[in-house]
């Protein structure tokens, strides 16, 4: 295994991402990781790969821009391509591009499992369990508390699902989805789909 971390990073990303320019992505992912966040200013490519780069990027949920919204989800975070603009990785996802640097692979399993316990969590084990479940059930990326309910009766889990949805929300796992959650009146949760 090569022992520089963008390498590894790059062939982590071709696993995961295979159409996409593994070497800029694993250069600004690395970028942010090292940094905690960046300006849009900052990043060293041409103009056209640094805003499909940055795109591609917030697509994934590999990163969010600094700026708050009125509200936590995702979605609420306007993206823009101005200088001044700043983006950050979800915490799980800088667990996961971290691991990758080391390691060469994408194991986001192991990235949830590290955020899960350094948060004290006893039951990190159910959990990924739990998100694994999530995943399986998701419809078009999205979740409701009745799958997070359905996956922990079906998998036998001792979970408290509200701790779990507190959790997996502030580690970046999943985002309250406000369009679909107005429009239904149901509550909805958008997986992370880098994991």
């Amino acid at each position: 295994m090569s022992a520089d971390p963008i390498d590894n990073l790059q062939r982590a990303l071709r696993s995961r991402f295979p159409d996409e320019p593994a070497e800029s992505l694993a250069r600004l992912l690395w970028e942010i990781l090292e940094r905690g966040s960046i300006f849009y200013g900052q990043i060293d490519m041409p103009e056209d790969e640094r805003e499909d780069l940055i795109l591609f990027a917030h697509a994934n949920r590999l990163l969010m821009p600094t700026k708050s919204g009125r509200t936590s989800a995702w979605e609420d975070k306007s993206l823009t391509l101005a200088p001044d603009e700043s983006y950050r990785m979800p915490g799980v996802i800088a667990k996961l591009i971290k691991h990758a640097s080391e390691t060469g692979r994408w194991e986001p399993e192991e990235a949830i499992l590290s955020c899960l316990r350094e948060g004290g969590d006893k039951r990190e084990g159910d959990k990924l369990k739990l998100f694994q479940g999530l995943k399986d059930k998701a419809q078009d990326g999205k979740v409701t508390p009745y799958t997070f309910r359905r996956v922990i009766t079906e998998l036998g889990l001792e979970v408290d699902i509200d701790q779990a949805i507190a959790e997996f929300k502030a580690l970046g796992m999943i985002s309250p989805s406000l369009h679909r959650t107005l429009s239904s009146g149901i509550i909805e949760y958008e997986i992370n789909p880098s994991l």
